[in-house]
């Protein structure tokens, strides 16, 4: 299982949690102390989401993604080939994809989200390009003029 798969599910496990805390708080008469099987109004709204449960997109740092993003790209090159932008789109104007409209979208809408994730891992990284020194004593001193104990977290 990928990085981005399992953070995938951390969060989805949050939310549900998440979901049974406000029923518990919002809902106790319903619920009660949230022992029973009974579903209360937040956690029942949250069954009626797309999947009976959030969407997580989640990006790793190597431009791995979890599988919402894969099956949200589908379902937008989807869409946008059977728009009116498709009517333009021909396999002999565009030569980085060969096929229909769709596999073409497909490819625009995964090099679209490649860089999207490359430049948010880039932007973050350069962020905390201020900490990089020549030695450890001149980053322990960045890192301590910045009232951080911690020199990894600014």
């Amino acid at each position: 299982m990928s990085p981005a798969d399992r953070r995938t599910r951390e969060i989805k496990n949050e939310y549900v949690r998440e979901f049974r805390n406000l029923d518990k708080v919002f809902a106790c008469e319903f619920v009660g102390d949230g022992t029973g099987a009974v579903v209360g109004p937040f956690e029942r709204a949250q069954q009626c989401f797309h999947s009976k449960q959030i969407v997580p997109l989640c990006a790793g740092w190597f431009g791995e993604v979890n599988k919402g993003i894969v099956v949200i790209r589908k379902e937008l090159a989807r869409l946008a080939s059977a728009g009116e932008m498709s009517l333009s789109i021909s396999p002999l104007a565009n030569t980085d994809k060969k096929g229909a409209a769709y596999p073409i979208m497909w490819q625009q809408f995964k090099q679209a989200i490649s860089v999207a994730v490359i430049r948010g891992n880039s932007m973050h990284k350069l962020g905390r390009l201020h900490y990089v020194r020549g030695t450890t004593a001149e980053a322990t001193t960045v890192a301590t003029a910045h009232h951080c104990s911690n020199p990894m977290r600014p």
